[in-house]
């Protein structure tokens, strides 16, 4: 405490005796200690002298990653910015508010630091904690954890829904069009159609293990297969699943008129 301004007294009173062998004679000496603006001290973190965060990809901008805090001995405010931080192309992609909370920007968000199969996983900034005179910095590790991801069907070519054509008349097992979905963690997918066509329950289309799209049997001697019968236009809804989760698109299958023979 004797060194330290804000523990216990500040004024250390002791005695100084000086002696010629023979005699002795007592002084005292008043040893005052002055304070001196010291940088805030970030508290200890569980990991060693920096701290360490995890928090899982696809993370909405704003939300907190992680915590740093930091204390002025002198019991001043203590503001918060990143020193050194991830950009891409001069844009930061992690922000800290007044509390000391760390979250990704709306740039980061959208970058390689929310997509765990994207570029490097683990980043490195730098956050400042200042008491307006001085000002310390420390490290903070942001380890981004993978998520199990749906399967993502690739963009067709109109919008947000596959489309195809097909000829009436069309074989049962015949391909009227294939959809494709992918797996962001690499795994298997799977195909089902979710809501089908029917005709007393049974179905009139069917998916393969490929994605590839056809009438049934039962389809190729229904209206689905007969443009002059009924609707020409069905729509039905395919599933794609990794075995945790699943997503499901819109197939709208339009029946083409062939001119037949009297």
């Amino acid at each position: 405490f004797t060194n330290d301004y804000e523990t216990l007294a500040n004024s250390h009173d002791i005695t100084v005796i000086a002696s010629d062998g023979v005699n002795d004679v007592e002084i005292t000496v008043t040893l005052n200690e002055q304070d001196v603006n010291e940088p805030p001290v970030f508290e200890p973190p569980i990991e060693g002298d920096e701290y360490v965060f995890a928090y899982d990809e696809n993370t909405d901008a704003g939300v907190t990653l992680g915590q740093v805090t930091a204390n002025d001995p002198e019991l001043g405010d203590v503001t918060y910015s990143i020193g050194t931080n991830v950009q891409i192309e001069g844009v930061d992609l992690f922000q800290i508010d007044a509390q000391g909370n760390i979250s990704l920007t709306a740039a980061g968000a959208e970058a390689f630091t929310n997509d765990y199969e994207t570029l490097a996983n683990s980043h490195d900034i730098t956050v400042i904690a200042s008491d307006g005179v001085n000002d310390v910095e420390i490290t903070v590790t942001l380890n981004e954890q993978d998520v199990n991801e749906p399967p993502v069907f690739e963009p067709p070519i109109e919008g947000d829904e596959y489309v195809f054509a097909y000829d009436e008349n069309t074989d049962a097992g015949v391909t009227l069009g294939q959809v494709t979905a992918n797996d962001p963690e690499l795994g298997d997918v799977t195909y089902s159609i979710g809501t089908n066509v029917q005709i007393e329950g049974v179905d009139l289309f069917q998916i393969d293990a490929q994605g590839n799209i056809s009438l049934t049997a039962a389809g190729a001697e229904a209206f689905t297969n007969d443009y002059e019968t009924l609707a020409n236009s069905h729509d039905i809804t395919v599933i794609a699943s990794d075995g945790v989760n699943d997503v499901e698109i819109t197939v709208t299958l339009n029946e083409q008129d062939v001119n037949e023979p009297p």
